[in-house]
């Protein structure tokens, strides 16, 4: 399958599972783009933990950040639901001999989880790809429910308004056939979802979390990604400090493909 078949597929788990059969997050975020994004969001787990802190890892991917926590003495929970995904994390972690607690499931399973269990919960895929308002709120309450009143709760988006820029640097008539109501300038939600900063914002003070900070995963770096490519080490690592000093800015989180919210229960 390729992109335009699966955004023809309504269930978003369907969806979900037919687009990871093929759309490689380990080599995606291995690129000097996608470092960004990591590092950043990365720098702001760190900050926020204690030795040994409990963590839920909700749609963990192929563990890009569960087995490194893990790997840091943390007590890392990953849950991921596409099949291919959860196959990769699971040899990683065997071969790694880590301590992750791994389960495939989603986060419209995490009704079997313990209430205030976490410290910390990643949320840095399901909002990626829950279409339906409810399952986003369910989603949301749920993840309030398991983290400790004191812990932190990091939930990603991606940038409804980014898209078409970022699709017109591979495609130059994307404004004429590119998939989007041209009367509203909405995109469709396919293959991946996609929320305006404000729709973003209202979503989680909604299911009462109190936002504390918004950082701009990614920034500029998906417009630069020539560029980035071709920079030597120096550059590169002078360019990462510059970022990381910058993505909070209000022009970086408006050129962002991704953002990372770090949030508290209100």
């Amino acid at each position: 399958m390729n992109f335009d078949e699966v955004a023809r597929i309504t269930d978003d788990m369907e969806r979900n599972e037919a687009l990871y059969q093929f759309f490689n997050e380990d080599e995606r975020l291995l690129s000097r783009v996608g470092r960004v994004e990591f590092l950043t969001n990365f720098t702001a787990i760190q900050g926020l933990l204690r030795p040994q802190s409990h963590i839920l890892d909700m749609g963990s991917g192929t563990g890009a950040y569960a087995l490194p926590l893990a790997k840091e003495g943390h007590k890392v929970t990953a849950w991921e639901p596409a099949s291919r995904n959860f196959a990769l994390l699971s040899q990683k972690a065997a071969a790694q001999g880590s301590s992750l607690r791994l389960r495939q499931a989603s986060s419209l399973d995490m009704a079997e989880l313990p209430d205030a269990a976490y410290d910390m919960v990643l949320l840095f895929g399901p909002l990626y790809h829950l279409s339906k308002a409810a399952e986003q709120r369910y989603t949301l309450t749920q993840a309030r429910r398991v983290c400790k009143p004191e812990g932190n709760l990091l939930i990603s988006f991606i940038n409804h308004d980014m898209v078409p820029i970022s699709e017109t640097m591979y495609r130059a008539d994307w404004f004429a056939d590119g998939d989007y109501d041209k009367s509203s300038l909405r995109l469709a939600n396919r293959p991946f979802v996609f929320f305006t900063l404000e729709e973003a914002k209202a979503l989680l003070e909604s299911c009462g979390l109190r936002i504390e900070r918004i950082l701009a995963s990614d920034g500029f770096a998906e417009l630069l990604h020539r560029q980035l490519a071709a920079m030597s080490e120096e550059s590169y690592t002078n360019y990462l400090r510059w970022h990381a000093a910058k993505c909070e800015q209000a022009e970086l989180l408006g050129a962002s493909n991704h953002w990372l919210f770090v949030c508290r229960s209100a």
